[in-house]
């Protein structure tokens, strides 16, 4: 009885979810070519961002099929979806920023720090510098910001505020946490400095096998648009990093426009990542899938993944993997082990 209550409520939030962007997309598009392709399963942006043609579309996780994949790791979805949870479960195995406090209904709760009030978070700020303060449950880098202390002053991200503001700010925010901040190493911070650029690794665990495998993996790199975060649908960029040797592809921006913008340096600083090699890739790879193959619970994950100087950190799990970001580079169904994982799991 549970587990058709589970799949009813499922069903009804995939929709509900699906529904809920068709109509808030950031590309316009025709009415009558939006439906056609909705019929499809995909939104009018996605054409766009995947030069979506009749011959192709089949090689391409639908956007209602990549909704319907965040359903994959089923009741344990929340260990991801939870950003207290995910520190708890996995920190004995890899490195992931402590939460220092909680913010709940505008309230600081200390967790694991001596972070109480707005008075002990900017203390902290002076001798650390920085903490970082975002959702719980939050994705997609939305209500994600910085409080630092520099020179004497006090910074949200960077704009230079008073106490007061802080507070404000504070009071406003319900289910919130502040983690510590996370120094990305300089192969990462060339990359750009302003942002803590990250890599979105994704892995499967075989269903046939159970070991997990790496089908796709991105490099995402900041812009003034996207800071502090990299989050390529808010200006970031996407660029894919060959799996086999770790070489940095050509990046995507969203197409905000209306046409993908493909690069090969960072369009504000000029830095050139086309070419460049992840530092440590193998063992890169190697950590990521034994994490995954540690908690088999977990058979479907986008890992969000900073280089730092000694070694990796994983900034958090996600059951939603980014696949726009992901298939903007190349059609992941065209890949006959992700082609049976999610056949296995009715996804396809």
């Amino acid at each position: 009885m549970r587990n058709l209550v589970d799949k009813c409520y499922n069903f009804m939030q995939l929709n509900y979810l699906f529904w809920k962007k068709a109509f808030h997309q950031k590309i316009k598009i025709s009415p009558f070519e939006g439906i056609s392709l909705l019929s499809k399963g995909f939104y009018g942006e996605t054409k766009i961002i995947y030069q979506l043609t009749k011959e192709n579309y089949k090689d391409y996780l639908s956007d209602y099929k990549r909704l319907k994949a965040k359903f994959i790791n089923g009741r344990y979805s929340f260990v991801l979806n939870n950003k207290v949870v995910f520190e708890r479960v996995y920190k004995d195995n890899v490195k992931i920023p402590k939460t220092l406090a909680l913010i709940e209904k505008g309230e600081i709760i200390p967790f694991g720090s001596d972070i109480k009030d707005v008075n002990s978070l900017i203390e902290y700020a002076k001798k650390n510098l920085k903490v970082v303060i975002k959702p719980v449950d939050g994705g997609g880098g939305s209500g994600v910001f910085i409080v630092k202390f520099d020179n004497g002053n006090l910074y949200i991200d960077n704009n230079k505020v008073a106490e007061d503001d802080l507070q404000k700010k504070i009071c406003r925010l319900d289910n919130y946490i502040i983690n510590e901040f996370v120094i990305q190493g300089e192969f990462a911070k060339k990359l750009y400095p302003q942002s803590l650029n990250t890599m979105r690794i994704v892995t499967m665990l075989d269903p046939s096998t159970k070991k997990a495998f790496i089908p796709f993996a991105v490099q995402r790199i900041g812009t003034k648009s996207s800071a502090p975060a990299d989050n390529w649908t808010q200006g970031g960029i996407s660029a894919e990093i060959d799996i086999e040797t770790g070489e940095i592809k050509e990046g995507a921006s969203f197409p905000l426009s209306g046409k993908v913008e493909w690069l090969k340096e960072h369009p504000e600083t000029g830095y050139r990542f086309y070419g460049l090699k992840i530092p440590g890739w193998e063992n890169i790879k190697e950590e990521i899938i034994a994490l995954a193959e540690k908690h088999p619970y977990i058979k479907y994950a986008g890992w969000d993944v900073a280089l730092t100087d000694s070694g990796i950190t994983i900034i958090e799990g996600n059951n939603c993997t980014g696949m726009n970001l992901l298939q903007i580079h190349r059609p992941i169904l065209k890949d006959e082990r992700v082609k049976n994982f999610y056949k296995f799991y009715r996804i396809i």
